[in-house]
């Protein structure tokens, strides 16, 4: 199974509402960020230094709260694909007897089904969001540290990796 058969498995609206969520816990995380920057640069100033502290504490909290729909819909998400995945599979081979004659046959077909397949359907969409998280989550918060540091700071941060796999 290729994945690009496992990715049109999942249902696009779903996959739509997951990258939004993803993308809005991603930039509340980056925001994040940029309001704890901005309280080391406001350190002796009381009062502007206690907003920012306090903005960076509410938005670390409320990312906290978008995990529990997330996984929902993921959860959500990895049954329904795997469902079509089933589906497929038994309508493909619903009129074909001999399949469900042949004991060998027929075990070998319910193996291909079972708990192997979740499985595996469940460990690649999963993987596929974990790396789209895992970009974004670096794209923003260097984004947000350029803001409070410096301007040059995402070329650095390219630079460095680029030259980390050279």
């Amino acid at each position: 199974m290729k994945l690009v058969d496992i990715w049109n498995l999942l249902p696009k609206a779903l996959a739509g509402q997951l990258v939004a969520l993803i993308t809005l816990q991603q930039a509340l995380i980056a925001m994040a960020t940029w309001s704890l920057g901005e309280a080391g640069l406001h350190v002796g100033q009381g009062s502007d230094f206690l907003l920012y502290l306090l903005i960076f504490l509410a938005l670390s909290l409320l990312p906290q709260a978008l995990t529990i729909p997330i996984r929902r819909l993921e959860a959500r998400g990895y049954w329904d694909a795997y469902g079509a995945f089933v589906s497929a599979r038994l309508l493909r081979h619903a009129r074909q007897a001999s399949i469900w004659r042949n004991h060998q046959a027929k075990e070998s077909f319910l193996t291909a089904i079972g708990p192997e397949a979740e499985s595996y359907i469940t460990a690649v969409l999963f993987s596929l969001f974990d790396i789209y998280l895992f970009a974004l989550t670096i794209v923003l918060n260097v984004a947000a540290l350029a803001l409070v540091v410096d301007g040059a700071f995402p070329y650095a941060f390219g630079l460095a990796a680029v030259l980390s796999y050279a």
